[in-house]
C-alpha cells in the first residue's frame, strides 16, 4: 500500500497500534475526509462541495465493505480502499484556496483579498 498522509501527517504507516487492514481503512478514510481548511467563505463553499463528494464515496465504500460486497476478493479491505482511492482521485482537494496557502501568500506581501483569490498570480499589489 502506498503512503497517503493526511494534512496532519497520519498514514497507514504511522498508526502502528492497529491491524494492517484497520490501518489501511483508517488512513484512506482520513485521506478522504481530513482535507485542508478553506481560507474564506467563498473557498469554503468549494471545499464543502469537494468534501460532500468525497464523503459520499467514503460512505459507499464503508457500507460496501460492511455488507460484504468485497468478501469474495482475496483482500476485501485492500480492494475496497482501492475502489475508494480511484473515486477520490476524481475529486481532488484542489480548486480552492486553503488557509495555509493564504497565510503563505500574505507573508509574501499579498493583501487578504488577493491571498484568498483563486486568480492570485504571486505578485503582491498587482
Amino acid at each position: 500500500m502506498e503512503e497517503s498522509p493526511t494534512p496532519r501527517g497520519l498514514s497507514a504507516e504511522t498508526v502502528t497500534h492497529l491491524s494492517p487492514d484497520a490501518r489501511e481503512l483508517l488512513a484512506t478514510v482520513l485521506e478522504a475526509l481530513d482535507i485542508p481548511t478553506a481560507a474564506s467563505e467563498a473557498n469554503g463553499k468549494i471545499r464543502s462541495a469537494i468534501l460532500a463528494e468525497r464523503l459520499l464515496y467514503t460512505v459507499v465504500a464503508l457500507r460496501s465493505l460492511a455488507e460484504g460486497t468485497f468478501a469474495d476478493t482475496a483482500a476485501p479491505v485492500t480492494e475496497c480502499m482501492g475502489w475508494l482511492h480511484k473515486h477520490l482521485a476524481e475529486h481532488p482537494t484542489t480548486g480552492y484556496v486553503t488557509y495555509e496557502q493564504a497565510q503563505k501568500r500574505m507573508r509574501a506581501g499579498a493583501s487578504w483579498s488577493d491571498a484568498v483569490s483563486l486568480d492570485y498570480d504571486g505578485e503582491a499589489g498587482k
